[in-house]
């Protein structure tokens, strides 16, 4: 009997994420050294927001708008809840939003970290680290094509302590 296999039929253009991630708020903060997590590279650190960035089109390559994506962000470890949600697409094919983690207290102690811009800043940082996902909800198992979930690490910043800035 067929009714025991589920199947779909895909008719047209189907919606695609070509690009999701997450980023620093503010931009540009790094106070975990890239060596302090377990997981691997953070490709995002935050105290109390990060910054999702996803792109969405058609599968003919048409910027998509009103495409929703699915995240997650998962500090395991972390007294704070897991922010998941649902965001849609502008009339570009963007969204761009900040994302509240909120403050943390406690976490791993990462090594002292030396941050240079135009001056040298000397670190202490309590972080967790966790996960990320964005997932196409509308996304079905079309074979070799079928889409897998962007996914990176991230690190919620709880406290932070300059130690030392020279030119």
């Amino acid at each position: 009997s067929f009714s025991e296999f589920p199947y779909g039929l895909i008719l047209g253009s189907f919606p695609k994420v070509t690009y999701a991630r997450l980023r620093d708020q503010p931009y540009g903060m790094s106070r975990i050294p890239p060596d302090a997590s377990t997981l691997g590279p953070l490709s995002a650190q935050g105290i109390s927001n990060v910054v999702l960035e996803i792109d969405m089109t058609d599968s003919t390559g048409t910027p998509l708008e009103g495409g929703i994506a699915s995240y997650s962000i998962d500090l395991p470890k972390s007294d704070k809840s897991r922010p998941t949600g649902l965001v849609k697409t502008d009339a570009s094919g963007k969204v761009r939003t900040v994302v509240d983690i909120g403050r943390c207290v406690g976490g791993n102690d990462a090594d002292v970290f030396a941050e240079k811009d135009r001056w040298t800043h000397i670190w202490r940082t309590q972080y967790f680290e966790g996960g990320w996902v964005v997932d196409n909800p509308y996304a079905l198992n079309t074979g070799l094509d079928t889409p897998h979930p962007d996914k990176g690490q991230v690190g919620h910043i709880c406290h932070q302590r300059l130690i030392k800035s020279t030119p």
